[in-house]
């Protein structure tokens, strides 16, 4: 920021008297130095003694592009004028025109010693101390420049950027609301600084306080419509609140009103339209746009960034790294954008190798530094403690904790590490049991398409009030991603039932078989559809098939509407120990809203509603509702809190009675 450091013009009491220098002070005023210096050369020809004249040379060359031989000139002064004020104030400026701001910052320090009211020292002093990027120290001197010359336009103008420069150090070292506080300082005397008022955008956004960096970033434009900053923050921002069309409306004005001579400002506008048509999902229009520019401007890198980014978010991610990896020109982009489909395809190591090579590009960039810290956190052992509190209208009550244990191990394992204790009641029935277990799992993440779970325990639980009896139980799932719009899931679990007192001393066992089937795609209806084949211990067996056809109004926060169907068969109906019909329909209408996905939001939430209508055997068709809440906060970092509440009046495969209802709280924490 050199280019904001005001030089003040020396004009001592002894020049503004001397008539006949008038016009080359009139000449040094107006930056003609090439004309002054002829001029003063002449007045040192007729006096070289002239100490006026003398400085007045210095000045004229020093700013005419000769800053050397201008101090080399103060310098010689000082054999006949040792340590006069002037002269060493004009020593001073020259070591600044030299860029020696350590030696200028002595010279400065030793006159304000001498002499602390003078303006002119003080003002050099605080622009030595701008130079040396002692910005604090700089407003200090600055604002005592003031105190002796409060209008003084250079002085003025010199605090703003020193106040812009301390501000930016601020965002620097992630001290946002100090940042801040320093840009209010400098609307509260300059309230249309578009600089002041978009830096406080930045610093909110930072803050992830979007609605107020929306606000300020209103103003900048009411202030200048086609500021091409603005417009290409406000595009920016606009995708970070979810804004996509309105991010894309900011892009598309800032494209049409850059210059199109300014060829580096112009592919940036590009790139933010890219970015904006890729965040609305409009990945082929990306394409074919973005193909088009790179006709006209050729394989710039930022071009061949975007292109590779949009492989990314089409999650195809090893023609994404390919594009990357065909980039000549090493970036600060280029790394953050292999870390980001490193991430997709879960290499969470190479993804934090490409950031370390950011960061050593950009060694303050917030968003390497937040990203670097998100895998850290991935790596963090974590704990898990929920609890919940059940009962159904046929008063069978329930209460149950479990604690967990997950430990990441490498970029392919998590290990867990679970037990939990379950306690029914049925006061009407004076029957009560609990059983206790414990198990260790392994969530393998194979490749970026294959996950494999697996999990085996031990499980206690009381047939009697004087008898235990255990037993094992697990699960082993594969998760393929067969396209990047469709996934398949089959994979086997044996559990204990355990709704209800009777449930848990029966013993009774279920080995389900199952198999699912997923196809998501922007824009498009989605459809989900589960087949399992359920074998009891006791020897009867079941058929559960479940679909769902949704579509996803909204993605952030994600809006769905959907149609649930779920049909089940078993071959023996003993609805006298667990509910098992020769056939159960069920068709209903829901809808969800939640922002429980994001990992980022501080608050987060889940809420779904559903209506419709069961038929179960013979018996006339009931309508049914469910309800399912879920409300978190996280309150510091590794520490989070959720607390859940569910209801259902519709039939489940085992569980007796219908209205069934849940009250739940859980703890995450990360170490």
């Amino acid at each position: 920021m050199s280019k904001y450091l005001y030089l003040f013009l020396f004009v001592c009491n002894t020049l503004s008297s001397q008539s006949d220098m008038s016009h080359g002070f009139e000449l040094l005023e107006l930056n003609k130095f090439k004309a002054a210096t002829e001029y003063f050369y002449h007045i040192v020809e007729l006096d070289p003694n002239s100490k006026t004249g003398n400085i007045c040379l210095g000045r004229a060359i020093g700013l005419g592009g000769d800053p050397k031989l201008a101090l080399d000139i103060f310098q010689n002064l000082t054999f006949q004028y040792p340590d006069d004020f002037e002269l060493s104030l004009n020593i001073a400026e020259a070591h600044l025109w030299n860029n020696k701001p350590d030696q200028a910052l002595t010279v400065y320090t030793k006159l304000i010693n001498l002499e602390s009211t003078n303006f002119t020292a003080n003002l050099g002093l605080a622009n030595t101390q701008f130079q040396l990027k002692n910005f604090d120290k700089a407003l200090v001197s600055i604002n005592k420049a003031l105190m002796i010359e409060p209008e003084n336009q250079s002085a003025l103008t010199s605090r703003k950027y020193i106040q812009l420069a301390l501000a930016s150090q601020y965002t620097n070292e992630f001290n946002f609301h100090k940042a801040i506080i320093v840009l209010d300082q400098i609307l509260m005397y300059d309230k249309k600084s578009e600089l002041a008022l978009f830096n406080k955008a930045i610093n909110f956004i930072h803050l992830k306080k979007y609605r107020k960096a929306d606000e300020i970033l209103t103003v900048c434009s009411n202030l200048n419509p086609d500021n091409i900053e603005v417009l290409l923050l406000s595009s920016h921002l606009s995708i970070l609140r979810h804004k996509e069309k309105v991010a894309l409306s900011y892009a598309d004005h800032a494209v049409q009103k850059i210059d199109k001579t300014d060829t580096l400002t112009l592919i940036r506008g590009i790139v933010q339209k890219i970015n904006a048509l890729g965040a609305l999902k409009k990945f082929a229009e990306a394409k074919s746009e973005l193909s088009n520019y790179m006709n006209i401007y050729g394989n710039q890198p930022a071009l061949q960034l975007a292109n590779a980014r949009l492989k990314v978010w089409e999650k195809e991610l090893n023609a994404g790294l390919k594009l990357y990896d065909e980039i000549n020109e090493e970036s600060y982009e280029l790394f953050m954008g292999k870390a980001e489909a490193y991430l997709a395809a879960f290499k969470y190591s190479l993804a934090a190798q490409a950031i370390d090579a950011a960061l050593q590009i950009n060694p303050k960039s917030i968003d390497a530094i937040r990203l670097k810290n998100e895998i850290l956190d991935r790596n963090k052992v974590s704990v898990n403690i929920d609890g919940n509190s059940s009962n159904d209208v046929g008063q069978n009550k329930a209460k149950e904790i479990n604690v967990g244990l997950n430990i990441p191990v490498g970029d392919k394992h998590i290990i867990s590490l679970q037990s939990g204790f379950r306690k029914t009641l049925n006061p009407i029935l004076d029957k009560q049991a609990d059983l206790w277990k414990v198990h260790i799992g392994d969530n393998i993440q194979i490749n970026q398409r294959i996950t494999c779970r697996t999990s085996l325990g031990l499980i206690s639980h009381q047939e009697s009030p004087q008898y235990r009896k255990i037993n094992y139980f697990g699960d082993g799932a594969l998760s393929l991603q067969i396209t990047k719009n469709q996934t398949l899931d089959f994979g086997f679990k044996k559990e204990n039932l355990n709704y209800s007192s009777d449930l848990i001393q029966s013993g009774y066992s279920n080995n389900n078989f199952f198999l699912a089937y997923q196809f998501v795609r922007p824009k498009w209806p989605s459809f989900y559809t589960q087949l399992n084949r359920s074998m009891l211990s006791d020897g009867n067996s079941s058929y559960n098939i479940f679909s769902s056809v949704y579509y996803e109004i909204k993605a952030f926060p994600v809006i769905k509407l959907g149609l649930n169907a779920n049909q089940i068969s078993f071959d023996e109906d003993r609805s006298f120990i667990y509910f098992s019909p020769e056939k159960y329909q069920m068709l209903e209408l829901f809808f969800h809203i939640g922002n429980n996905y994001n990992q980022k939001a501080k608050f987060f939430y889940s809420g779904m509603i559903a209506i419709g209508k069961q038929k179960v055997g013979k018996a006339n068709i009931e309508d049914i509702t469910r309800i399912d809440l879920q409300v978190g906060y996280k309150l510091k970092p590794g520490l989070q809190i959720i607390a859940n509440y569910f209801t259902n009046s519709a039939a489940s495969s085992n569980i007796k009675g219908y209205s069934f209802e849940r009250f739940g709280c859980k703890m995450n924490i990360t170490f």
